[in-house]
């Protein structure tokens, strides 16, 4: 990721100095940000299970230095805190607002500081390796698959621009599906309190990989980074009320997720 930002930046540089139009880099709306926390019950003594309903708002960069991207999303899932195993899967929806900034290309000049809206929903799974050390749940290694459709405004300006101009790159899908490695720890301190921390690890889409495809030589396109999603996400649990603070970056937007959920329903069996 480092060297393919500093390749970027490389290549703005010269296209500012040369007096070139800049380059312009867009893809889906919720692209990245859909990495968000499911919260997997604690496993004392027996197996639990609940049933959780959470929302989200979602401030990001952009794709380009002047955009601005804001969504919120609504997730409803199960999940279960096993002895050697949590899993939790649920399906969600999302909206947002894509503003797009002045990008100085005249074949998008009458898109500039307008708000392009998307929407869309999905499903996800995300599994752990669990290991119960007292009042610590440790889940060193797991997985998260997620897919999601996205449709709307801003669905139908990434078609309008794609190919419009040498200076704009566009990665959309129609159809998107992510695959991320996880790790967790969650503390239980006493009953009815929860707290911990999830590092997410985002595997390159394949329509992401070739966003600059066009801009970067080959040798520079193999150093580009394995992961192309980092995200950490904080959360705490009181009772049946649970909130999440999240921080992601990827290599086309960063964003900060404040999140509140709660338990519809729990059970030991």
């Amino acid at each position: 990721m480092k060297t393919l930002k500093i390749n970027l930046l490389i290549i703005s540089v010269v296209a500012v100095f040369s007096g070139c139009v800049p380059l312009s880099y867009f893809g889906n709306g919720y692209h990245g940000i859909e990495s968000s926390y499911m919260s997997k019950p604690f496993y004392d003594s027996l197996p639990y299970s609940s049933i959780n309903a959470q929302g989200s708002i979602n401030l990001a960069t952009g794709y380009n230095s002047d955009d601005h991207n804001n969504s919120f999303d609504l997730l409803v899932h199960g999940s279960h805190g096993l002895k050697y195993f949590s899993i939790a899967y649920g399906v969600f929806g999302f909206g947002g607002n894509y503003k797009v900034g002045d990008h100085h290309d005249e074949s998008i000049s009458h898109y500039f500081l307008t708000s392009q809206s998307y929407g869309g929903f999905g499903a996800r799974v995300s599994a752990n390796v669990n290991i119960p050390v007292g009042k610590v749940n440790f889940r060193p290694i797991g997985g998260e698959l997620i897919i999601n459709k996205e449709f709307g405004e801003y669905h139908d300006f990434l078609e309008d621009i794609s190919g419009s101009s040498e200076h704009i790159f566009v990665a959309e899908d129609d159809l998107s599906v992510n695959f991320g490695i996880t790790s967790e720890i969650l503390i239980n301190p006493k009953p009815g309190y929860d707290m911990g921390f999830r590092l997410f690890l985002g595997i390159p889409d394949k329509d992401y990989e070739g966003i600059y495809s066009d801009v970067l030589s080959e040798d520079d396109q193999s150093n580009s980074s394995f992961i192309e999603i980092f995200s950490l996400t904080g959360f705490f649990k009181f009772k049946k009320i649970n909130f999440q603070i999240q921080l992601g970056v990827s290599d086309v937007q960063t964003w900060l997720r404040l999140g509140l959920g709660f338990t519809l329903s729990s059970s030991h069996k």
